[in-house]
């Protein structure tokens, strides 16, 4: 791993100058990019030059505006990218494993679990009976689970423990807090527990 990392700090001057050549070269960057409005015209921000992928000049919002909280826009979509796809993931394996027969779910098809999860079914992973984890328990139980998971992912990003900490950590605790109290206050009134 550190040759790995001496190897790209030694090169990372010429893969800058890769990347840029690759840039001005493609017709997805610079000035002659698609807009978002195509032969309209229409007054693009100036801020917004195409130096990023996917930049098609729309941002009526103007969340672009300040570029250190555009980078941080940027770093975020791309860590939604990444959850978007292990989520795609996990709907579509769980079906592929049942038709195929290789595992039986109780209910492979990722948007009536939830339901089945309700009705009271005890949902087994990777169709082996028995194999329950946080799956036998109460819906309550699951999503704290899943916040709990989540919220060291979350907090593991933003240096938590390190002393890099920040007033944004402290916040999203604090989203987090309000959706469990949010999630506990809906399932009392459908009388789930």
């Amino acid at each position: 791993m550190e040759e790995r990392k001496k190897f790209a700090v030694e090169n990372s001057s010429r893969f800058r100058a890769l990347a840029e050549k690759a840039r001005k070269e493609s017709s997805w960057y610079g000035e002659d990019r698609p807009q978002w409005l195509g032969p309209i015209p229409y007054d693009y921000p100036a801020y917004l030059t195409g130096e990023y992928p996917g930049d098609y000049g729309f941002d009526i919002a103007g969340l672009a505006r300040d570029p250190t909280a555009f980078e941080k826009y940027f770093n975020f979509e791309i860590l939604h990218a990444r959850w978007a796809m292990l989520a795609a993931l996990g709907a579509l394996v769980p079906e592929v494993l049942d038709m195929v027969g290789a595992f039986h779910f109780v209910e492979p098809v990722w948007w009536r679990v939830g339901y089945s999860k309700l009705k009271g079914d005890t949902l087994d992973y990777l169709g082996i009976p028995g194999l329950h984890l946080a799956g036998s328990q109460g819906v309550i139980v699951i999503a704290i689970c899943q916040a709990l998971l989540m919220g060291t992912c979350v907090c593991v990003r933003w240096g938590f423990g390190t002393g890099r900490a920040s007033k944004e950590l402290i916040t999203i605790r604090r989203q987090l807090f309000c959706i469990f109290i949010s999630v506990y206050n809906n399932l009392k009134q459908l009388e789930i527990f």
